[in-house]
């Protein structure tokens, strides 16, 4: 159940508890033509709960006497007859609205206080949540961009640790460190929820994220793939894979003309995915010679229309390419010499 829920959940909840309490209230402080519709209807309101009240709303008023008239004997013998009974409902009231004060209380505190994962994301992402969670986390301390990327980064160094358990692989049989390439992965992503926000420094953030973890190692790379929740730290739909470097004929980042996704539609209140086509897109992707290619989008003009407007970062791709072609040109350099030994070997006089 999401914070919104929650909230709007615990409000529904008073308020029914506050108007089933007043109608009790207000059903034992007045006087009654009848007395004995008094008892009557604090057993209805009683048994009944909230539809006991909304029956002394609509039904009850025609049969009280306004409270500055003064009371009849009968009225008098009613109270006296039936002191006890009265003192027991007030003292029940009493114990319930503490408890209600009380619950409500500690609700407010963990709500202004909690300084869980989750809390910090969404305080991050403030203008990305709904009109009531922007109330509510407006309260709060706001999170900066240093410290949504310290997130991350700590997210970065668990899924280093993971990849390397699910890529079955030596750290010592790794000849560098390991390259990270994350793009956008706003689509094909179930119930994970979408947040994006422009940094103070103009720079995207968003989740989930694709993330990619790639090793150099002897005579392959091995690749790690996923989807991370920042909200959460969830992980989701993960692939490894091995690519030998002379099967590799290009790594490159590169311009897609169109790509279409699907988008949630931000007119629909129930969150809706549509087909969004985006535009000169750029492409992070390794492609072997039978045509088996890794690709991470990482940046779109109208992505980032979409998220608001700002610059995607591109920096850890830049990166891993860079590392990558100069570990690519080593390795068939190296396959090249081999070869042309042998051939002088085995070449027949």
């Amino acid at each position: 159940m999401n914070t919104l829920t929650e909230i709007l959940t615990f409000l529904i909840i008073i308020a029914t508890v506050v108007f089933w309490i007043w109608s009790l209230v207000d059903c034992l402080k007045y006087k009654w033509k009848n007395p004995n519709n008094k008892i009557v209807w604090v057993l209805v309101i009683l048994l009944s709960g909230v539809f006991g009240s909304l029956l002394y709303v609509l039904i009850a008023p025609k049969r009280k006497v306004k409270p500055n008239k003064k009371m009849s004997g009968q009225h008098e013998d009613f109270i006296e007859k039936h002191e006890n009974f009265v003192e027991k409902i007030n003292n029940y009231l009493i114990e319930s609205i503490n408890k209600i004060v009380k619950l409500f209380g500690e609700f407010m505190e963990k709500i202004s206080t909690n300084k869980t994962r989750k809390d910090m994301v969404l305080r991050y992402f403030l203008y990305s949540l709904t009109t009531m969670e922007q109330f509510i986390f407006s309260f709060k301390k706001v999170v900066n961009d240093r410290e949504i990327d310290a997130l991350l980064e700590e997210d970065i160094k668990i899924l280093i640790l993971k990849s390397l358990k699910k890529l079955d692989i030596d750290p010592s049989k790794v000849i560098r460190n390991p390259e990270i390439v994350i793009g956008p992965r706003l689509w094909n992503i179930g119930d994970v929820r979408v947040l994006y926000k422009k940094g103070e420094d103009g720079f995207l953030r968003f989740t989930p994220i694709d993330v990619n973890i790639i090793y150099c190692g002897e005579i392959q790379l091995f690749i790690y793939s996923c989807i991370l929740d920042l909200l959460t730290g969830a992980i989701y739909n993960e692939t490894t894979e091995e690519l030998f470097y002379e099967n590799i004929v290009s790594v490159s980042t590169k311009i897609e003309n169109s790509i279409v996704v699907q988008l949630a539609n931000k007119k629909s209140k129930n969150n809706e995915s549509v087909s969004f086509e985006l535009h000169s897109v750029e492409v992070f992707s390794i492609t072997t010679s039978a045509g088996n290619s890794i690709s991470v989008i990482l940046s779109s003009p109208d992505l980032a229309t979409y998220m608001g407007g700002g610059i995607f970062p591109t920096e850890r791709a830049e990166k891993a390419l860079r590392s990558i072609r100069e570990v690519l040109r080593d390795k068939k350099s190296n396959l090249s010499k081999i070869s042309n030994a042998e051939q002088k070997i085995y070449m027949p006089e």
